[in-house]
């Protein structure tokens, strides 16, 4: 079975100059035939296109059955290197990784096959199952600083993916275990995605005069000496979204505090997540070339969720993937794993901000990349320790995708339940 062809041709989109606004930039619908171009953003007028490995085979299989991928180019023609053309050479990656390949290396009994600017691995040695059936290692807050530290050292032995190159990370069963997009609004967005990743920043800046949450010790436990060797003014973390109810299981996931502390916090939050909601639709995409059949469980698992709590947290009227979304503002990231995700689900991490630096690490795979402002990057957070190494800037905004295990086994154990009964 050979990839499918899109066959659909750009869109040409222009629209009318605006002044910038001190309030959140919020989504417009696009208006066709503007005769003015401007620097203002719009988002898709639909979801991207995305793709999937069947499980039967190892072809990349285009799916367009409920899906539209919209590119926004202002020029009349087409840049040579479309999103068309990029899944299409990703595809055969894929399909080449699955054939046992041609290029081999010895460490860890690695395949690696490039084109252009995307390169697939196969780590041998490596099964997903394996993985997250690994024992976690618990360390206290001195442990934590030491572990870390010897993480970053070893970290300079690692094997360095060139930067502005996708990087897919596959185990010996032909299962993804991490998916870099160094380029990934620019890969969806072409020439909007500048001004969508300057607008984001802004938003974000909007929301922090009035926020001040310290990151939780349990993951970050180095960040007060982080911010102190930083010189930092915030570092904090912003959790939007639904979770468990901390020590009382019973009670059932509930909305983050971040969310609604008060009435002004949850009008800027709110317009905050509608802006998001163009990066989930890059998101949408990504997640879909690598594992579309995952992607579509989030989406129903979301689906599931009652409409007083979602629409709190959601940033597309439709389609949402994720119900929790947690902003690293201006934090290192240590070693971690991540344990309260979805049970061989995914995290999905999308980058902003004026910095160098903060490489992204996996342990597993000994593997060092490039995690620029505008990329986009997916793995099994629960299955690889990871970790950035340290940053120099002014401002860093990671905003973190997920779904807890213990909100999908919650709506999980509900919807069986009311088959059942």
């Amino acid at each position: 079975m050979g990839s499918s062809r899109l066959g659909l041709t750009p869109t040409r989109r222009r629209t009318k100059n605006r002044r910038p606004s001190a309030r959140i930039s919020k989504p417009k619908t696009l208006k066709a035939r503007s005769r003015h171009p401007g620097p203002s953003i719009e988002p898709p007028a639909s979801a991207p296109t995305s793709a999937s490995v069947p499980a039967a085979s190892p072809v990349l299989e285009v799916d367009t059955a409920d899906h539209e991928l919209l590119l926004t180019h202002g020029a009349k023609k087409s840049p040579p290197h479309t999103v068309r053309q990029w899944e299409k050479n990703l595809a055969k990656q894929l399909h080449h990784a699955t054939r046992n390949g041609e290029e081999t290396s010895p460490e860890h009994n690695v395949t690696r096959h490039t084109i252009g600017t995307i390169i697939v691995e196969r780590f041998w040695g490596l099964s997903l199952d394996e993985l997250v059936e690994a024992p976690q290692t618990q360390r206290n807050y001195s442990q934590h600083a030491e572990h870390a530290e010897e993480m970053l050292k070893e970290t300079e032995e690692y094997t360095e993916i060139p930067p502005n190159h996708t990087y897919i990370a596959l185990d010996r069963n032909g299962k993804c275990l991490a998916a870099v997009f160094s380029c990934g609004l620019r890969e969806v967005y072409d020439d909007t995605a500048e001004a969508i990743i300057s607008t984001t920043i802004r938003n974000i800046e909007i929301v922090l005069p009035s926020c001040n949450s310290p990151p939780p010790r349990s993951r970050h436990s180095l960040w007060e000496k982080w911010k102190e060797d930083s010189k930092l003014d915030k570092v904090m973390t912003l959790s939007y979204g639904y979770w468990g109810t901390q020590g009382n299981p019973g009670v059932g996931p509930k909305i983050s505090s971040d969310i609604c502390k008060t009435a002004a916090i949850l009008a800027k939050t709110m317009d905050l997540l509608k802006w998001l909601g163009n990066i989930t639709k890059a998101i949408n995409a990504l997640f879909g070339v690598v594992d579309s059949g995952t992607r579509d469980e989030y989406r129903a698992l979301v689906s599931r969720i009652p409409e007083s709590s979602r629409g709190l947290f959601s940033t597309l009227p439709e389609h949402e993937l994720f119900c929790l979304r947690v902003i690293l503002v201006n934090l290192w990231t240590q070693p971690h794993r991540d344990t309260k995700d979805w049970f061989k689900g995914w995290a999905w991490l999308a980058v902003f901000g004026q910095f160098s630096g903060g490489d992204f690490c996996f342990a597993e795979m000994r593997r060092r990349v490039a995690f620029p402002s505008g990329a986009i990057l997916g793995l099994r957070g629960g299955a690889i320790e990871h970790w950035t190494t340290k940053w120099e800037g002014s401002c860093r905004y990671c905003i973190v995708h997920t779904i807890h295990e213990y909100v999908r086994k919650w709506h999980t154990e509900e919807t069986e339940a009311g088959a059942t009964s």
